[in-house]
Formats: structure tokens, C-alpha cells, sequence
């Protein structure tokens, strides 16, 4: 089994599973330049997502981690086409209302939804994510979903858990202490680390200790500096011994 991911900017990719199926996650595609009002505090898109249509065509299911306003906006719910298959947070509802989807899943934490695409077998469970090292902080910034996908092909599977936006925590984790991971996608950024009940995303210490745990077979560090509220560098990332993916073309993983 061969899987490859188009990592189009931020928490948004592609994974592509022996060119037979697509799964996407979190589509926010405005441009470089835009600016966001995220209560607390603003923020900027510094760097464009990369993609031409031709990366979300025939997406067979939509992973929406959560609500946020860099993870989900309208040009990227334009993406999305009727007949694939949506599983989403509850908080990241609202937005696809407008949108005609023939299967919209609303998951929680814990959730597994289980679908046959062809020959393969593609079971998503609902992982725990803490936005925030408080449950105060957490509270106050709302519900996320983390995904561990398993896909089988025969007697072939193949494994991959997205963090979303998550610091490390045992609970997060906990799900997963006997589950073999074949790919982590991690969200980095150290958001807002000054703030009391920061930071709300992982920093490269905690995406270390991750691995340490959970023993990847490959790590794709996403989610870092593409706005000015992430905080974690490509620099920071390649000094700490993991490899930097580049951004908006195909690569194999497995």
C-alpha cells in the first residue's frame, strides 16, 4: 500500500492512498494576506496555500478537525464536492450548513465511523485533541478532534493519527497506547505560549515527547508558519531531528 500526502498550507492536506482514494483534511484555502480576529487576538496568512483543483478532485471523505477560522473557511467548503463523505466536529457545523453533502458525520471524542471504498476498508476514530494546557483555556476555545485512520487492503493495513490542534497530554494519547501508528501528522505552531493556559497548540519539545511515546514510523510536522500567531519554525523543526515536508506537491510517505 502506497500513501502519498499534498500538504496545501497550515492544517490543510491530502493524503492519497495507491492513487484508488483521496482523504482530506481541514480546507481553508484564503490567501496570503488575509487577516483573522480570533477574540483574543489578530492574525495574519503569511504564506499562500499551493494547490490546483486538481488535488481535491474526487476526495472520498473530509476530516474537519474544528470550527477555527484556519482550519475550515468558505473557499475551502467550495472544495468540497456532494458526494464525498464529511466527518466533522460539532463546533465546525455552522459553516457547512450552506453546503449540500449527500453524508455529513458529526463525531465526539471516541467516535469510530467504518465505510468500504472498493476494495478497502477505512475505519476514523474520533481522538481526543486539547486546545490549550488548561481546561479553563480549553473550555474557552472549544471542542477539537484529533483522527486515527486505519485502512485496510486485504491483509495489508496501514495506519495514520492527525493530531489536530493538541498539546501533549496523557489523556490525548491514552487511545493510542496500543495502537501501532504508521504516520503522524502533527499540528505544531506553540500558539500563544505566553498566555496563561498556553501554549494552545504543540511545540517541537512536545511533538518529541509524542514520538518518544507512540513510536511513528514517519512524522509530517504541519500547522508551523503560516500565519504569525504559529510560532514554530522550519528551523526549529529540522534542529530537533525531524524532517520538513515540502509544501504543495506529492510525496510518498509509505
Amino acid at each position: 500500500m502506497n500513501i502519498k500526502i499534498f500538504h496545501v498550507g497550515g492544517a490543510c492536506f491530502v493524503l492519497d492512498v495507491d492513487e484508488k482514494i483521496k482523504i482530506a483534511c481541514d480546507p481553508f484555502l484564503k490567501p496570503e494576506g488575509t487577516e483573522y480576529n480570533f477574540k483574543s487576538f489578530k492574525s495574519k496568512r503569511v504564506k499562500p496555500p499551493i494547490y490546483d483543483d486538481s488535488v481535491f478532485t474526487d476526495i472520498k471523505v473530509w476530516m474537519i478537525t474544528h470550527g477555527h477560522a484556519d482550519h475550515i473557511d468558505e473557499v475551502g467548503v467550495s472544495k468540497i464536492q456532494e458526494d464525498s463523505v464529511v466527518i466533522a466536529c460539532k463546533n465546525a457545523v455552522d459553516i457547512l450548513s450552506g453546503k449540500r453533502l449527500s453524508s455529513l458525520w458529526v463525531l465526539d471524542w471516541n467516535d469510530t465511523r467504518e465505510m468500504n471504498i472498493g476494495q478497502y476498508k477505512v475505519s476514523i476514530r474520533v481522538i481526543p485533541a486539547f486546545h490549550g494546557n488548561s481546561l479553563i483555556t480549553r473550555t474557552l476555545v472549544g471542542k477539537v478532534n484529533g483522527y486515527y485512520i486505519t485502512i485496510s487492503y486485504g491483509n495489508e493495513k496501514k495506519t495514520i493519527y492527525v493530531t489536530s490542534d493538541t498539546v501533549y497530554h496523557g489523556k490525548v494519547l491514552k487511545p493510542l497506547e496500543k495502537e501501532k501508528i504508521d504516520i503522524l501528522i502533527a499540528n505544531l505552531g506553540e500558539v500563544r505560549k505566553d498566555m496563561n493556559g498556553g501554549p494552545l497548540t504543540m511545540s517541537v519539545p512536545m511533538l518529541k515527547q509524542m514520538v518518544n511515546k507512540i513510536s511513528p514510523r514517519v512524522v509530517v510536522p504541519i500547522h508551523y508558519d503560516d500565519f504569525t500567531h504559529y510560532e514554530t519554525s522550519k528551523d526549529e523543526i529540522e534542529s530537533q531531528g525531524l524532517k520538513v515536508f515540502n509544501q504543495g506537491e506529492w510525496i510518498s510517505l509509505l
